[in-house]
């Protein structure tokens, strides 16, 4: 097998509440996060969503000037990198959880709870797997 071994980021962008479609405006809190994971780096991501294509997240396709509204786009914060997808979407619901109960209006993977595969017992969370 040749290239690296895929990695995966998690980040959060600050959303400027001005840029946001009319339905996401309600109950913004301390303000607009959005949280994802990701197999790029945070800010190759992150430029994908300010284009609102089809592979921006949903609350970015829905702006109402995404041309002017990624202006607003900070990429406040990220971790990683993990080597496996199921600890970054770990990380993902446990970041998104935290900040909504922090009093933050955050969009993305929206906390749900995944069917992931668990660990082996003992093995380290980002230790490659031989």
């Amino acid at each position: 097998m040749s290239g690296a071994a895929k990695r995966f980021w998690v980040y959060v962008i600050v959303l400027d509440p001005e840029g946001l479609a009319d339905r996401d405006k309600v109950d913004l809190g301390k303000g607009a996060l959005y949280v994802g994971y990701t197999s790029k780096t945070p800010e190759e991501r992150l430029l994908t969503h300010q284009g609102a294509g089809p592979l921006a997240g949903k609350v970015f396709q829905r702006m109402e000037d995404p041309l002017a509204s990624h202006l607003g786009m900070v990429l406040a914060h990220y971790a990683g990198p993990h080597a496996y997808e199921a600890e970054a979407r770990r990380n993902e619901r446990r970041t998104h959880n935290r900040l909504r109960a922090d009093g933050y209006k955050v969009f993305g993977d929206k906390g749900r709870r995944l069917a992931l595969p668990k660990r082996p017992p003992g093995e380290a969370p980002d230790r490659p797997r031989p």
